[in-house]
């Protein structure tokens, strides 16, 4: 008997690292191998690009961070174009032709000698980075309940990935020299192409999947029903299409300005903490590389878990908490210049926790959330605005946050704490706009529906019975 009531515990405990993970369908577990492939690759070179660019193409610091700043530019300002490529050739086309695009780019660095020659295939490579085609394949080949966990799945396999590659090419550089730059450059190159031919073996079936009529086929899932007949109806009313028809979207709009402030959120604790620790709180060095180590370590085991306990709740609620998590977050290392010396460490490790824990549920359940609310056949320009607001929040951090650092640091935490408010009264307001279809992941398993949504039991099923018995179009709940 104690033995049975321990195993049954045991299963208890590993419930929602099982409930976190999404199931694989045939063909799927190519992607999955694919991810890990590439994460793996990128880890090999991405720590050593500017090293790269230095020791062996021969350029100064400043030339080799102007060349990647440029191309980082220039790759941005074709998203959009790119979003619509999406939806016009299909985001498993795109991915494909980015990995590819990318391996060519890896091979030219081989041929870079000078600065034009760097700049341009940095340009190439960065063209290949910046495409939403990622996402949006996720979103093409996952049932719609399974949206969060997929993404989560996506960051703990590259954290993975990365962190491997990150050693390898270590030993790769230290070993090699010049030489073992050259390697780490070329094993990039071929994990792309790896990736790539994994990719075709990915099944095309997803969720765009017409009918013999040319219709939009009826989704099997009722609350996939519904959202997809509010999106098309929305895009109906209005006549409009393409990025004309996101303008008029406007708590889409709403969550892309939401999504800056919490990437900006993320983004602060991985730039600033470790000048703040070292220049402010006077740390010892290895301090923030410890803390960082606890970030990697964290999402790579609780990411699963945490989608697993999250897979029944509403995305918005998600949002505000690590809104909230955020918050605390802030104003603790705004405070820690009060505190006596021998508890920075244990407050610091205190701090990263639990802003790891809120990146792990923002970070996926923000990008679900914008593939949940975009219509089907402009999913990739949906996703390619809401990979804009990471570059955007990229791009604005550091200014804000060195100016604030070098004058008043505390100012710049509470000044992310103020607009963190604002970005969780904006998520509130969102809630109750968005049918809820778009921010509850569906139950339609028994299983899963016995998890009830911080609304009430019977929500779920709620959405299911509107669905079916929605026949006229323009009467689906859609976005106001």
């Amino acid at each position: 008997m104690q033995r049975f009531r321990a195993s049954k515990h045991v299963r208890q405990l590993f419930h929602p690292c099982q409930r976190g993970l999404p199931h694989l369908r045939p063909g799927q577990q190519w992607y999955v191998a694919s991810i890990l492939i590439n994460a793996l690759g990128t880890g090999l070179y991405y720590p050593f690009a500017v090293l790269y660019g230095h020791q062996v193409v021969g350029l100064s610091f400043p030339l080799v961070g102007l060349a990647l700043s440029v191309a980082k530019g220039v790759s941005l300002a074709t998203v959009p174009l790119q979003g619509a490529l999406v939806d016009r050739f299909g985001a498993r086309t795109l991915q494909i032709a980015a990995h590819l695009i990318r391996a060519v780019g890896f091979l030219g660095f081989l041929l870079a000698h000078s600065f034009p020659v760097f700049l341009l295939i940095a340009t190439l490579v960065a063209l290949g980075d910046s495409t939403p085609a990622g996402d949006a394949l996720v979103a093409d080949f996952a049932a719609p309940e399974e949206l969060d966990r997929w993404f989560g799945l996506d960051r703990v396999l590259f954290n993975a990935g990365l962190g491997a590659g990150a050693v390898l090419g270590g030993v790769a550089v230290a070993t090699g020299g010049t030489g073992g730059y050259q390697v780490i450059v070329v094993l990039n190159a071929v994990s792309f192409v790896a990736a790539a031919g994994m990719l075709t073996r990915l099944p095309t079936q997803t969720t765009r999947t017409t009918s013999p009529t040319g219709s939009p086929a009826t989704p099997s899932n009722p609350s996939a029903a519904l959202e997809a007949s509010g999106d098309e109806s929305r895009a109906a009313r209005h006549e409009v299409s393409g990025y004309r028809a996101i303008l008029r979207d406007h708590p889409f709009l709403v969550l892309l300005i939401v999504s800056v402030v919490l990437w900006m959120s993320s983004y602060s604790v991985d730039l600033i903490l470790t000048p703040y620790c070292v220049s402010v709180l006077h740390t010892p060095l290895w301090v923030p590389g410890a803390l960082f180590a606890l970030n990697t370590a964290l999402v790579v085991v609780a990411q699963v878990p945490v989608m697993g306990l999250l897979a029944s709740r509403r995305r918005t609620r998600a949002l505000m908490v690590g809104g909230v998590g955020y918050m605390v977050v802030f104003l603790g290392l705004a405070a820690t210049p009060l505190l006596p010396a021998h508890t920075l460490v244990g407050t610091l490790g205190a701090v990263m926790l639990l802003a790891t824990m809120a990146e792990i549920i923002v970070s996926p359940t923000m990008t679900a959330l914008a593939a949940a609310m975009a219509p089907l056949h402009l999913r990739g320009r949906y996703l390619a605005l809401a990979n804009l607001s990471l570059s955007t929040a990229i791009a604005i951090t550091p200014l804000v946050a060195t100016v604030l650092l070098a004058t008043i640091p505390a100012a710049f935490w509470l000044m992310l704490t103020v607009v963190l408010i604002v970005a969780v009264a904006a998520v509130a307001w969102l809630e109750r706009r968005l049918p809820i279809a778009t921010v509850l992941a569906s139950t339609d398993s028994p299983q899963r529906s016995r998890h009830a949504s911080p609304a009430g039991e019977d929500e779920p099923s709620m959405a299911a019975s509107e669905a079916l018995t929605a026949q006229n179009p323009a009467t689906a709940p859609g976005h106001p």
